[in-house]
């Protein structure tokens, strides 16, 4: 339970600095100006973000990706491992509840059935 707990306070503090960072690191970049224009780099979403999340960290290591994904304007799909599906359906709940639902998120859930001999 207290691993737990501490990984959760790491996400927050995750969320926090990423929230910060995003402000410069995604803003547009005007790179050289000249009497007949400039050049610029623009930032745009590129699609959809997936990952296939692992059992260990299932908090921090869905929320570093995710937050960067959504901070960007991308969607995302998680495929959360068999081991962990039960906390990242919590962590899906707790999305839901902190906003409205939208299509930016989507949890993949694979279902592994053992064969007994």
């Amino acid at each position: 339970v207290l691993e737990g707990r501490q990984e959760i306070k790491f996400c927050l503090k995750t969320v926090k600095t990423l929230c910060e960072l995003s402000k410069t690191a995604l803003a547009d970049e005007t790179v050289k100006e000249t009497n007949n224009g400039f050049l610029r780099i623009v930032k745009e979403p590129v699609g959809v973000v997936l990952m296939i999340s692992p059992w260990n960290f299932p908090y921090s290591t869905p929320t570093n990706t995710l937050v960067t994904a959504l901070l960007a304007g991308n969607a995302f799909l998680i495929k959360p491992s068999p081991f962990s599906a039960l906390t990242t359906h919590h962590f899906e709940l707790s999305l839901i509840h902190i906003s409205e639902p939208t299509r930016l998120l989507s949890i993949s859930y694979a279902v592994f059935c053992l064969k007994k001999k």
